[in-house]
């Protein structure tokens, strides 16, 4: 970790409180976040399910905004990175596992559960649903990728040749050996498995997550009549660094 990461003066200077903690995944021990103002008395959170490469300093903005709403905000480093154990994942179903022991974690204080998931984040956030036994009570998916597979699978459309196939069944086979049940985990499986609201946040202009790569460029396969897409015209991947995006994710927590 950049000692940037570690800076959470933001936390004192917006009069809340950092808890640290941690849980197991999978046999590993992962860092958890605790963000509040008022401990042991909310009853409503917040599941932050981070992108690649992202700490809570990197949300800070939304962090606090959520807490100053009166959420308390609970987030983790994924398996093997930040100061979580274990060995960086090298599928993106790890977001989801890791995610599915978090929500196990919050269950246990919490009325009212919601996860707001960015980048591989919010993949993990619509594909947990598909099998989730903790009651959400929404979810807020930005610019979120659909599968784990989704680059190869995009990367083959578009150069339907012999190399980009091989990329995708190199892949496959990656995800087969080390995620079996979670192969076919998709943001839009998790979507339709599921009737509680969901609203999906994609920048047209981003090039981490095309939208043909994301959840809402399959927008004719939901189901799900409780799910919405907002798209960004000039939104780029980081959206939650945009107030205006930041206002209406409040806004659409607040009015479930």
């Amino acid at each position: 970790m950049k000692s940037y990461h570690k800076d959470y003066h933001f936390v004192e200077e917006n009069h809340m409180q950092l808890l640290n903690g941690s849980f197991l995944s999978n046999g590993n021990r992962l860092k958890s976040y605790f963000i509040t103002k008022n401990t042991g008395n909310s009853k409503q959170v917040v599941v932050l399910s981070k992108g690649h490469g992202c700490f809570i300093t990197d949300y800070k903005e939304i962090i606090t905004e959520l807490v100053g709403d009166g959420y308390d905000v609970f987030s983790f480093d994924i398996t093997g990175s930040g100061e979580s154990e274990g060995a960086y994942p090298g599928g993106y179903q790890q977001w989801v596992i890791d995610l599915q022991a978090a929500l196990k974690v919050v269950k246990k204080q919490y009325d009212d559960i919601y996860i707001l998931g960015h980048s591989i984040g919010g993949y993990a956030a619509a594909a947990v649903l598909k099998d989730c036994d903790v009651p959400i009570k929404a979810v807020v998916a930005v610019a979120p990728i659909n599968s784990g597979t989704e680059y190869a699978t995009y990367m083959h459309k578009c150069i339907p040749c012999i190399f980009t196939k091989q990329v995708w069944i190199a892949m496959h086979k990656y995800e087969l050996k080390h995620y079996k049940e979670y192969v076919d985990y998709t943001g839009v499986a998790g979507v339709n498995a599921t009737d509680i609201p969901i609203l999906i946040v994609q920048g047209k202009k981003d090039r981490w997550v095309p939208v043909k790569c994301s959840i809402a460029g399959y927008s004719k396969q939901i189901i799900n009549s409780n799910a919405n897409i907002l798209f960004i015209e000039k939104g780029k991947h980081y959206l939650l660094n945009d107030e205006n995006v930041r206002s209406n994710i409040r806004k659409y927590i607040k009015n479930i």
